[in-house]
């Protein structure tokens, strides 16, 4: 590639970070939805560069904490950001992240290392410093003075600050920190009783996969060149994605056949799909959201399965007309929440969350359990789920409930990733089966 080609794909990159970054910090957008946006207006990027400057984007926020040091800001709050920031020191931050992710297009990451005079052998440094964020964090400190940055870094820097005050005691802060920095895999949910048709459609695109050891329908793909919306067997409903950790709230619920159940806060539907083909087809799941757009697209996505006995009914979480008391033999409550849970797919969001916002979310947490608790029939189930490990959203709501609540109780249920028995409840984390973090319980009516 000549230094034209290179300058102008710099200059590019420049610009859409201009034009997705900013808004995503000074405006608390989703940094998906902004650069999905960017790309629909500016059809003159071609696949393979949309794929590097996606990757651009979310390496950029991944290593916010570390990479704003380099406009001698590592105290400065990402909304502030730009107005602090000029084009080398952008290009600089850009450099630093795609080193740190060891991203794949090396031709322009190292015409950027030209660029700035840096050594070559930082590509190598970095590439080398896996298995612990403090060797990360000792190169990219050596990187910093070679810029001279007279600062450096570490690892509690990779989250705000506030954070940590809430972080759970009882779990690992460095590991915790460190599976934020690495991007799971995608996880599918099959719905097709034979899988061979998926699996030959995998080898024949060079897909590299693995099957879940417990959980049978689970399948992670590692890597895939093609779109997984493009493939023949996801165009039959032979499988949906879905997070193996929103998986486990499915399997928690464990609803029968002919049975009636409530998803009151659906969303896309993800897990209204699977508490159907967990149900076989038969009984009846209401399917509500506050969204009604989400609804339609779930109605197109149960055409496409092969689902019948789903119903699509709008409802904004106020309190439940009588004759709807006791009518369902279970309600799953996947709850709006932080979505900490999912800062691995979605790093922006941790730098957008607000402490006040936690506050907020959880009344509305507390409101909405307490609103469907009627709807529940008598020896009935009630899940509750969120995306997060915050304790505040988790735990503290169910202890809460059952407080006001003496009819319920929590009932045990097998932790569907290792087989053990639960107390009724479930946190899990990145680490037990390279997911999102996800909490569940299941509790009984008496």
């Amino acid at each position: 590639m000549s230094s034209n080609l290179f300058r102008a794909k710099t200059f590019s990159c420049l610009e859409m970070l201009k034009n997705t970054v900013k808004p995503v910090l000074a405006e608390n957008k989703p940094a998906d939805r902004i650069v999905a946006s960017y790309f629909k207006s500016n059809k003159k990027y071609g696949s393979k560069d949309r794929k590097f400057l996606y990757e651009v984007v979310f390496s950029f926020f991944r290593w916010l904490g570390w990479s704003k040091a380099i406009i001698n800001s590592k105290d400065l709050e990402p909304k502030e950001l730009f107005s602090n920031l000029n084009d080398k020191q952008l290009l600089l931050m850009v450099l630093a992240s795609s080193l740190l992710d060891s991203l794949p297009e090396k031709d322009i990451i190292l015409y950027w290392i030209d660029e700035f005079g840096i050594d070559r052998s930082f590509v190598r440094e970095f590439a080398s410093a896996t298995g612990t964020l403090k060797l990360k964090a000792a190169v990219f400190n050596r990187f910093l003075k070679v810029i001279a940055i007279d600062k450096n870094v570490n690892i509690s820097n990779l989250v705000p600050d506030w954070l940590h005050s809430i972080i759970p005691e009882d779990i690992d802060r460095e590991k915790f920190i460190e599976y934020c920095q690495i991007r799971p895999p995608i996880w599918l949910r099959l719905q097709a009783k034979d899988h061979s048709e998926f699996i030959q459609e995998l080898k024949d695109n060079n897909v590299k996969y693995a099957f879940h050891d417990s959980i049978k329908n689970a399948v992670s793909i590692i890597e895939s060149q093609k779109s997984l919306y493009n493939y023949e067997t996801f165009k039959k409903g032979c499988f949906e994605i879905q997070d193996i950790a929103s998986q486990i709230i499915g399997l928690t619920a464990a609803p029968k056949a002919g049975e009636r159940w409530w998803d009151c806060c659906a969303g896309g539907g993800g897990k209204t799909l699977q508490l159907a083909q967990i149900m076989e087809n038969k009984g009846r799941i209401i399917s509500s959201d506050i969204r009604e757009y989400k609804l339609e697209d779930l109605k197109k996505r149960a055409r496409r399965d092969g689902f019948f006995n789903i119903e699509c009914r709008p409802w904004d979480g106020s309190l439940l007309r009588k004759k709807k008391s006791e009518s369902f033999d279970g309600v799953l409550v996947d709850a709006p929440c932080s979505c900490s849970g999912t800062w691995r797919r979605n790093p922006d969001a941790k730098w957008l969350l607000e402490p006040s916002e936690i506050e907020e979310i959880n009344a509305i947490q507390k409101q909405l359990i307490r609103n469907v608790v009627s709807a529940v029939k008598k020896g009935g189930v009630l899940v509750y789920a969120t995306c997060s490990f915050f304790h505040e959203e988790n735990l503290s709501v169910i202890n809460g409930f059952l407080a006001e609540n003496p009819d319920f109780k929590l009932e045990p249920f097998t932790n569907p990733l290792n087989g053990k028995l639960t107390p009724g409840y479930l946190q899990v984390y990145p680490w037990d089966a390279d997911c999102d973090a996800m909490f569940a319980a299941r509790l009984r009516k008496l």
